[in-house]
């Protein structure tokens, strides 16, 4: 026996569904069609309307959503479900494709990118000068936290940055510590630390930065005073090169002044000097070396013989 609908003039029925498909494929063709003319940013409040909102679509001239697809986001009860932040949108990207985002809450994210070698001087008048961030008090400590960059959203506070990149640090040291060399003279990671801000100074080659740890580590074994010239000028700004005067200055950072390490770093360290800290590599006898012109050092076991290339720098460049 047939179903009892099959007794019947099925023809009204099957052209409901037909409508009601034909409709829905119209309607999904016509909201994809709405694209926006202009990119732009809408940031929406805990006091705004969906009025509101479509109001700040359109009067920031980017485009105005269609009929149809407020009326379907206001049938759908999606309207109550638009949630607070920054939403960004770029020209041809659907309308709805902003409303989905909002709806979910997918604000747009900032970048905020600690740069190696930075120290907390840098970083605070970074973080004071990001409009996107909240202003507030920062306690931030030298070498505490991990060059890279880092995605927050608007109005977040500094703080919270701040502790997302400190323990990335602690992460990688973490990894990193249990596999050091044997043997080092900086037993604390914070003397690792230190020992890493010094080489991210002293050297821009990755690969020369294991051979100035192992001078730091024969200088120190010698009871030898480090004499980094970064040391020397922690804090001052537009330095290019080290005076006399900088040399003479007495503080507890001034490696040409004090033996052993620097009283705390000196900038923030990326991975590769705090791995190269933590692995020196090179002939136990180096124990000086000299910029060259070509950005690389010269490294010499006697003072006579870094003397000689000192010499011999100087002639070449005057």
């Amino acid at each position: 026996m047939y179903p009892s609908f099959f007794k019947n003039d099925a023809r009204p029925f099957l052209a409901l569904i037909s409508f009601t498909l034909n409709a829905f494929i119209g309607c999904w063709f016509l909201i994809q069609a709405d694209v926006f003319q202009n990119s732009g940013v809408v940031v929406v409040s805990d006091q705004d309307s969906y009025g509101r909102i479509v109001y700040k679509i359109q009067y920031n001239d980017f485009q105005l959503p269609g009929l149809l697809l407020r009326s379907a986001i206001v049938s759908l009860g999606l309207d109550h479900k638009i949630k607070t932040g920054e939403y960004q949108f770029e020209r041809g990207d659907p309308v709805w494709s902003l409303f989905y985002r909002m709806i979910l809450g997918r604000v747009k994210q900032h970048s905020f990118r600690i740069i190696e070698g930075e120290d907390v001087f840098d970083i605070t008048q970074a973080l004071r000068n990001n409009t996107h961030l909240a202003q507030g008090d920062v306690n931030l400590m030298e070498g505490s936290l991990l060059p890279d960059t880092y995605f927050f959203v608007k109005g977040d506070q500094p703080s919270d940055l701040l502790a997302r990149a400190k323990k990335a640090q602690v992460e990688y040291l973490a990894d990193i510590w249990k596999d050091r060399d044997v043997g080092l003279p900086w037993q604390t990671l914070e003397e690792a630390i230190i020992v890493a801000s010094m080489l991210e100074k002293e050297s821009k080659l990755i690969d020369e930065r294991q051979k100035i740890a192992q001078v730091i580590l024969n200088r120190l074994q010698k009871n030898m005073r480090l004499q980094i010239d970064a040391t020397a000028i922690y804090g001052l700004k537009n330095i290019q090169h080290v005076a006399y005067k900088h040399i003479k200055m007495k503080n507890e950072l001034n490696t040409y002044q004090i033996s052993g390490l620097p009283l705390h770093p000196i900038c923030m360290p990326s991975r590769e000097s705090l791995y190269a800290a933590l692995h020196p590599r090179g002939e136990n006898d180096i124990l000086y070396y000299v910029l060259m012109p070509d950005g690389r050092h010269h490294f010499s076991r006697t003072l006579q013989e870094h003397g000689r290339m000192k010499e011999k720098m100087k002639n070449d460049s005057g």
